[in-house]
C-alpha cells in the first residue's frame, strides 16, 4: 500500500503563504494593521499578517495548528493571562513544540500606544494639546469599572479550572444505580463547593478587588502616570479611541477630515511609521520576525 502524505501540494508550492502572523480581530483591525506596519519593509519576510477573530481558545487553537501549520505564529492580547505565564511566551517564541504564541505583555495593542511621550510622535497630534493630561481624565471615568472587571476575571478563571475530571474504566458503570453511585459520591463536588464558596466570599472579593487597585493604581487614589500599571492593564481601546478623536486631527489627501477608525488606524500607522518612537516590544516582535526569516530563509 502506498502511505498517504498529507499537507503536500499547492501550499508547499507557494512556500511563502505559508507563513502568517495570525492577529485578534478582523484582517483590518486595529491589531492587523499595527502588526502588519510593524514588519513592513522587512527583509526577507513574505508572509501575512491576519486576523483570527475572537481570542476566546486561542491557546488551543495555535496548539492545535502547530502539528499542521509550524509557520503560523500567533500574537494575542493579554486579557486575564498572569505575567508569568505572558513572559514565558517572550523568552520561548517561536516554540514551534507548543504553540508558536505570543502574548503582549500589554492588555491590548492599543495599550502600547497609551504613553504621551509616544503620542507625541504623531503629526497628526493638535498643536499644544495636553495629552498627558487628557489620558488621566478619560481614565478616570474607566479605572474603577476595569478593576472590578479585573476581579470577575480573575475569579471566572479560578472557576473554569479542570476541577474534575471524566471517568475512563466503563466496568463499574454496569447499570444506572452503580453509574449514579459513582458519579454522587465524587469527592471533587464537595471540594469544588468549599473553594467556590470561599473564593465568591465578601472577604476574599475584598482583598482581590484591594490588590487589582494597588496593580493599576499603586499609591495614587487617580490614574497618574508614573503610579501603578493602569496604562498596561486598563482596557486600552475605549481610552485610545478617545484620544484621537479628541487630540488629533487626520485628513486624508483630499484635505477631508478622518474621524472613527480611519483616523484611528492613521494615528497608530504614523507613530510606527515615523521609526522614532517605537515601543519596545514592537521592535522586538519585528526582531524575531526577522530572526525567521533569517534562519529560515524565506523568499
Amino acid at each position: 500500500m502506498i502511505a498517504v502524505q498529507t499537507g503536500v501540494g499547492s501550499e508547499d508550492s507557494l512556500e511563502a503563504a505559508r507563513y502568517v502572523v495570525w492577529v485578534e480581530g478582523e484582517d483590518e483591525s486595529i491589531d492587523a494593521v499595527v502588526v502588519r506596519e510593524v514588519l513592513r519593509g522587512l527583509d526577507r519576510w513574505s508572509g501575512w499578517v491576519k486576523g483570527l477573530g475572537k481570542s476566546s481558545g486561542i491557546r488551543a487553537t495555535a496548539r492545535a495548528m502547530r502539528a499542521y501549520h509550524p509557520h503560523y505564529y500567533f500574537v494575542v492580547d493579554r486579557d486575564h493571562f498572569a505575567d508569568e505565564v505572558v513572559e514565558e511566551t517572550w523568552s520561548s517564541f517561536p516554540d514551534r513544540s507548543r504553540d508558536n504564541l505570543l502574548i503582549w505583555r500589554k492588555r491590548s495593542v492599543e495599550n502600547y500606544l497609551l504613553d504621551p511621550n509616544i503620542l507625541g510622535c504623531s503629526r497628526h497630534l493638535k498643536p499644544g494639546f495636553d495629552i498627558a493630561g487628557e489620558l488621566e481624565k478619560v481614565a478616570r471615568k474607566h479605572v474603577f469599572m476595569d478593576i472590578a472587571n479585573a476581579v470577575i476575571l480573575e475569579v471566572r478563571e479560578q472557576l473554569k479550572a479542570e476541577w474534575i475530571r471524566l471517568f475512563r474504566d466503563p466496568a463499574p458503570f454496569d447499570n444506572k444505580d452503580r453509574a449514579w453511585d459513582g458519579l454522587k459520591q465524587r469527592t471533587e463536588w464537595a471540594e469544588k463547593r468549599k473553594a467556590a464558596n470561599e473564593l465568591l466570599a465578601e472577604t476574599t472579593l475584598s482583598d482581590l478587588f484591594d490588590a487589582a487597585h494597588d496593580r493599576f493604581l499603586g499609591s495614587s487614589a487617580v490614574p497618574r502616570h508614573g503610579e501603578g500599571r493602569w496604562r498596561d492593564l486598563m482596557a486600552g481601546k475605549p481610552l485610545y479611541n478617545h484620544l484621537v478623536n479628541r487630540a488629533f486631527e487626520v485628513v486624508d489627501r483630499e484635505g477631508v477630515a478622518v474621524h472613527g477608525r480611519d483616523a484611528q488606524h492613521a494615528v497608530a500607522i504614523d507613530l510606527i511609521a515615523s521609526g522614532d518612537c517605537l515601543p519596545d516590544d514592537f521592535v522586538r516582535l519585528r526582531q524575531f520576525i526577522e530572526t525567521l526569516a533569517t534562519a529560515r530563509g524565506m523568499p
